[in-house]
């Protein structure tokens, strides 16, 4: 479990400002078909707590390093590829799924947070084998194309926009996001990335929410979710973020369940 962890962790991106974006046309544009051959789903979490707001990539030994893992241990291109297959059959047997989701902006700090914890709670050992892990793109899919940042972060990764969730799709609407039918028990959770207040318009879907990642200043909402359980990881504190995105966040807590032997939540 501990391998594919760390696959996840350096698979994630962080948010890029319009500078950052250009700076990432420029230097990786010329490098592209060389960068897809050494790293096909290897983008490193990005914002350290230090560091710009841009990319950095792997060095090729570690890359070599993910790339075994990825293909020894799942790969992350199939697992979004197959997500809407896989869902379609959760949802036919009445199974559980967890939905991963950025919050309203659907930047690229949001999408691939929330598409990078998706795969990696798939891959932990301790999960529920009837669970399904799905992440959701917090955008109509139509807006996509808008965000270049993500594309290109997608593309570099391998993966094809076509075949993630939005949160216009079909299924999506009808199926993860409708209203809880009440006095009937819910086979769904909701997981929050890179904001801790599900959006107004998905307000009756709160007692869905189990758990929070974040680096905003914590809002007070969905109570239940607590600190102890280690299930409100909210990265701000003395009136700052601590870390500079929820991607960062993300790669430490997996790196962090990697050294404690994947034991975690």
């Amino acid at each position: 479990g501990m391998r594919p962890l760390l696959a996840a962790s350096v698979t994630a991106a962080t948010i890029l400002s319009s500078s950052s974006l250009a700076w990432l046309s420029s230097v990786v544009s010329p490098r592209w078909s060389a960068l897809r051959r050494l790293a096909p789903s290897a983008i490193i979490s990005a914002n350290s707590r230090r560091g710009p707001h841009f990319a950095h990539f792997l060095t090729v030994g570690g890359v070599n390093m993910v790339e075994s893992a990825v293909r020894k241990d799942g790969d992350f291109v199939s697992y979004i590829d197959s997500l809407p297959e896989m869902l379609n059959e959760t949802l036919r047997k009445n199974g559980r799924v967890r939905v991963f989701m950025g919050n309203e902006a659907a930047d690229a700090d949001s999408i691939v947070s929330s598409l990078t914890l998706g795969y990696a709670e798939s891959m932990k050992p301790s999960k529920a084998p009837s669970e399904l892990m799905v992440p959701v793109v917090s955008a109509p899919r139509a807006d996509l194309s808008l965000r270049r940042d993500v594309v290109i972060l997608l593309d570099i990764a391998g993966i094809n926009p076509e075949n993630l969730l939005y949160i216009d799709d079909e299924i999506v609407v009808d199926r993860l996001l409708s209203p809880p039918v009440s006095g009937k028990e819910d086979p769904r959770s909701i997981t929050l990335t890179d904001h801790n207040r599900i959006r107004s318009s998905l307000r009756d879907l709160a007692p869905l929410v189990t758990e929070i990642v974040d680096h905003h200043e914590d809002s007070g909402h969905h109570s239940s979710v607590t600190v102890e359980s280690g299930r409100r990881s909210i990265a701000f504190d003395g009136g700052k973020a601590t870390v500079a995105s929820t991607c960062t966040l993300v790669t430490e807590l997996l790196l962090d369940d990697q050294t404690s032997g994947g034991k975690g939540n």
